[in-house]
């Protein structure tokens, strides 16, 4: 929603403005108010006036913090670290630097007091009490490793490999395939040391003529072992051990822990020999701001404790006067400030409204729902006029298009219906600069929805429903067309679909001017946007839809059903 910004003629006085500052402050008040109803002015009385001009005594505390910063790391000073001997020259020298910027302070800050002491909005930064010193440091070798950055390997001791534990030191293991023999079993002639073979010899039957075959075995010498049944083991090659794979024949292991070197890094220094420590200055400026109202009225002295910071009291103020002491570490400013408060009542209806303007621009920070009380009988009147409708069978009056007439004939409530449903009313209310509070936010967007979605329910059902029954005729149609096949049969239906949709949005249309016509016939607001942010438009086309596309199928289906085709 879009902030309503006060008039240019709101900040400023003109040359006829009246005189008194009550009867500005009302013009003030109707300049305001009077975009956001459909009121003129003329509905605000002035019951009574007052015009005081408030002290505010403001002190600001700006305290300059030295802090000493520590660090340490390995190996030498970073670079822009100035180096000192020792840890006892450090400290001498951290403490030198210290005294010498708390000595220098106390001159910066009464010299910056007497150049802009009088500027309230004036800060002294670190730069206005502060020196920016190079750090000191010392560098320590490390006594842990005697400045090598190495020690003796806590695993091996030194001696860099361990004995072999698989093979006890031997770099060789017993081979197992032949059990320490050397030899296995001839695989050819399986220990037998003579191979058989099948053979066959055919010969003549001189009694009978036929020749016969004759099956025998033949067995020689194994040429693989000699007729020993033995062979040389493969695995071994007869020597009866294997290289132990662990120290691959070596008989010592690498120290794994500092890879053969015997030494490893000291974790003392990480491995540089040497550590450095260092300290560094820093300054920072801690600010502290208080108010005292000198007024008896707890609400104003509220509103101005509420502005915060020393601007913005300065922004209401018609004059000051500052004025800033320095001591060793602080500067102090005392601002005095005048500000005008004008307060009046204003009569609105039965009710009254209390309004305050500060400053010579008489600026409101708070209207006190005057534009909601405004307001209240135009919403009091739609609430009864809705209470006399239906939404199911949608019924209305002419009762609710003349209440929704006035309330739409208001700024403020179109604002709050063009919001939507589902805006924060506080920040909505917010935008109203508190001329409508969050209450009546929510209560009249809660009215015009309701007020508005019957009207265009009810408009709808008294015509433009209708249309969702065209796909009826598509039976008729459907019968007619038996001959022209599949494919013409369902592009009919599309049609009448997208017919009925069509006549729908046309519908919706004329229902939108119709309305515009009764409740806003000026032209002024519209009422289409409004319709589209409550949803009414989306909710018409989607039920459109679904009834079209649902209805048109189920007659096709009873036609094809109750009529098949031969």
């Amino acid at each position: 929603m879009t902030a309503l910004p006060e008039s240019d003629a709101a900040h400023r006085e003109t040359a006829n403005a009246p005189g008194d500052p009550g009867a500005r402050l009302l013009l003030r008040v109707g300049d305001f108010v009077e975009p956001l109803t459909r009121f003129d002015r003329s509905h605000l009385s002035m019951a009574e006036s007052r015009h005081d001009v408030i002290s505010v005594m403001m002190r600001q505390t700006y305290r300059a913090v030295f802090e000493v910063g520590r660090s340490e790391g390995f190996g030498a000073l970073p670079e822009g670290v100035a180096e000192v001997a020792d840890a006892a020259a450090l400290a001498r020298e951290s403490e030198a630097q210290l005294a010498a910027s708390r000595t220098a302070l106390a001159a910066k800050l009464t010299a910056w007091a007497a150049e802009h002491g009088e500027d309230p909005l004036a800060k002294p930064t670190v730069a206005d009490c502060f020196v920016q010193l190079p750090p000191l440091g010392f560098v320590d070798l490390c006594k842990t490793c005697n400045a090598t950055g190495l020690l003796i390997c806590s695993n091996c001791k030194g001696a860099k490999e361990f004995t072999c534990e698989t093979c006890n030191g031997r770099g060789a293991l017993d081979c197992q395939t032949c059990e320490m023999t050397g030899e296995i079993t001839c695989n050819t002639c399986k220990g037998m040391g003579t191979v058989i073979t099948q053979k066959e010899k055919k010969h003549r039957n001189q009694v009978t003529g036929q020749t016969q075959v004759e099956h025998y075995q033949d067995s020689q010498p194994c040429a693989m072992c000699g007729q020993s049944g033995k062979v040389k083991c493969p695995m071994c090659s007869g020597y009866k051990e294997v290289t132990c794979r662990t120290c691959e024949g070596r008989k010592m292991i690498v120290c794994a822990h500092c890879e053969g070197m015997g030494t490893e890094k000291c974790a003392a220094c990480d491995g540089h020999g040497k550590r450095h420590y260092a300290v560094s200055l820093t300054c920072s400026i801690r600010e502290t701001f208080d108010t005292t109202t000198r007024t008896s009225d707890a609400e104003i002295a509220a509103t101005l404790k509420a502005r915060g910071g020393i601007e913005g009291i300065l922004q209401l103020a018609s004059s000051h006067r500052a004025t800033a002491e320095a001591n060793n570490d602080t500067l102090a400013r005392d601002t005095m400030a005048s500000i005008p408060v004008t307060s009046i009542a204003i009569g609105v209806g039965e009710g009254t409204a209390a309004i305050r303007g500060y400053g010579e621009r008489q600026d409101v920070l708070d209207y006190r729902n005057i534009a909601a009380m405004l307001l209240k009988a135009d919403m009091d009147r739609l609430d009864v006029a809705g209470a006399g409708t239906t939404l199911f069978p949608p019924k209305v009056t002419d009762e609710l298009h003349a209440a929704l007439s006035d309330v739409l004939a208001s700024e403020a409530n179109v604002a709050i219906a063009m919001a939507g449903a589902k805006a924060d009313a506080d920040e909505t209310a917010r935008e109203f600069r508190g001329a409508i509070a969050a209450d009546y936010v929510k209560r009249a967007g809660a009215a015009v929805r309701k007020g508005l979605g019957r009207a265009y329910w009810a408009a709808l059902a008294r015509g433009p429903a209708a249309v969702l029954a065209l796909p009826l005729l598509f039976a008729p149609v459907d019968l007619l067309m038996r001959g022209a096949g599949g494919g013409a049969r369902i592009a009919m239906l599309i049609a009448f679909m997208v017919a009925t949709f069509g006549v729908a949005v046309i519908g919706h249309v004329l229902i939108v001017r119709k309305l515009q016509a009764k409740l806003a016939p000026a032209g002024s607001p519209r009422i289409r946007p409004i319709i589209d942010r409550l949803g009414l438009t989306a909710a018409w086309l989607i039920t459109a839809g679904a009834v079209a596309t649902m209805l048109s199928l189920i007659v096709a289906g009873l036609v094809s059903s109750l009529f098949p085709s031969g």
